[in-house]
């Protein structure tokens, strides 16, 4: 029996319930993996605009330095 005539088979044996807990079972490890691309990407969007936030303080600083010190 290969393993689609065993899902058939085994899905005919179920009932509506069943088959939907099984199939939530099986789509578990995708929707975990879905959810930490999404935190991933999250995450790498907050570095960036870190990233950009101690740019634009640096320039920043350094403006108001160049200004006091008129230089």
């Amino acid at each position: 029996m290969s393993a689609l005539q065993w899902l058939i088979y085994r899905c005919n044996e179920m009932d509506i319930t069943e088959q939907l807990n099984w199939l939530g079972d099986a789509i578990k490890p995708y929707q975990a993996q879905k959810e930490y691309a999404q935190q991933n990407v999250q995450l790498t969007a907050l570095r960036r605009g870190l990233a950009l936030s101690i740019l634009f303080n640096v320039i920043l600083l350094a403006v108001v330095s160049f200004t006091i010190g008129g230089g």
